[in-house]
């Protein structure tokens, strides 16, 4: 049972940050950070596009990390006989 329980949290940790990563890059909440928060030349560089696409990347990543989590625990809710 505890595993299952770390296997659902280990999902919803991925699949949130995952779905953050992906998304936040590309709208003007990380512009306003990068201009209000970084210095000019720091805030210049995480606004660039390859910057952007790294993070968004990282955020794939994890996606597929919850992916497979969820697999994992869609195998050890089945009933033992069963294949899929």
């Amino acid at each position: 049972m505890i595993a299952r329980i770390q296997t659902a949290m280990t999902l919803y940790v991925f699949g949130a940050l995952g779905l953050f990563l992906l998304a936040v890059p590309w709208t003007s909440v990380w512009d306003q950070v990068a201009i209000a928060l970084l210095p000019k030349a720091l805030g210049a560089w995480v606004r660039s596009g390859w910057v952007r696409g790294a993070v968004s990347g990282l955020g794939a990543l994890d996606l597929v990390a919850a992916a497979r989590e969820a697999r994992a625990l869609w195998r050890g809710l089945r009933p033992r006989g069963q294949r899929s």
